[in-house]
């Protein structure tokens, strides 16, 4: 009772930051350095430092009523057959929304639920290109009518996440979604009813979206079909790029982004500068 609630806060943020970067928080290339971060949200601001890897001083906290869910490897649905502990702490957050049982509370997210409803029927046909079928649990295992999760398809298991996050009402309006490198496990054309997907969904609940992508593809579906339907005005790019101090900027690039497919496009050069020697070479042994 008696300790400040700030020192208590600055404990708190230090385990939290020391468990997610594996105890590396600053940077480990300058020794007694001190690493910033700033959040703003509504004009209101939350800054935090740290040094030596600890909290060292945290500004007014800004009080976040959305949820958050942070999707980086679709193999994480695998987990929900099995009763294993050893899960991080964002992925017990994603696997315990994903399994909510609402028999103990009849009427838990049932308005979100109900209009979450509303929205897959206006994307039903995506859904259903990918993911045709009911998801049921049956003995505490999850299926896709008769399938069990772990031997569908990777690509399946990245729409089904979406899907049951939707379906049991845990993604309402105006909440967080980070999306790590989502095609990564998606066939080109599925990368393209991915992106319409995520960009259907920011259009129906306003949902705050920040995808990481190295996929050309990923990159111009998001592009084409945010103008397609009518959202584009909400969408941000950026780039980011180390200098030769390795100092990272990321920067707004809505101007110009052609800067990231040129960017993008870099290792097809190379491939294709190899096939033009090779072609020379095979010409000037013949």
């Amino acid at each position: 009772i008696n300790t400040p609630y700030k020192e208590l806060m600055k404990e708190i943020i230090t385990r939290y930051f020391s468990y997610i970067f594996n105890t590396q928080i600053n940077n480990l290339y300058e020794e007694n350095s001190i690493s910033y971060l700033e959040l703003e949200i509504k004009k209101n601001k939350f800054d935090i430092k740290f040094k030596n890897d600890k909290c060292i001083d945290i500004s007014e906290q800004i009080y976040i009523n959305n949820n958050i869910y942070y999707i980086d490897n679709p193999f994480i649905i695998d987990k929900i057959n099995n009763s294993s502990n050893g899960y991080t702490l964002t992925e017990k957050k994603l696997i315990n929304t994903l399994k909510k049982d609402y028999t103990n509370n009849m009427l838990e997210n049932i308005i979100d639920s109900v209009k979450n409803k509303e929205i897959l029927n206006k994307i039903k046909k995506l859904f259903d290109d990918a993911v045709n079928g009911k998801i049921n649990s049956i003995g505490g295992f999850y299926y896709l009518d008769k399938v069990r999760f772990e031997n569908l398809s990777t690509g399946i298991k990245s729409f089904i996440i979406i899907r049951m996050l939707l379906e049991n009402g845990s993604l309402k309006e105006k909440d967080l979604l980070v999306l790590d490198e989502p095609e990564i496990h998606l066939h080109p054309e599925w990368q393209l009813l991915y992106a319409e997907t995520i960009v259907l969904l920011q259009k129906y609940l306003d949902l705050t979206i920040t995808i990481t992508t190295h996929s050309p593809y990923f990159l111009e579906a998001i592009n084409g079909y945010s103008k397609l339907h009518k959202i584009h005005n909400r969408v941000n790019f950026y780039f980011a790029e180390a200098d030769d101090n390795n100092n990272v900027t990321i920067n707004n690039v809505n101007d110009n982004i052609n800067i990231i497919f040129k960017k993008m496009a870099d290792p097809l050069k190379k491939l294709r500068n190899m096939r033009i020697e090779e072609f020379d070479n095979s010409k000037s042994e013949e």
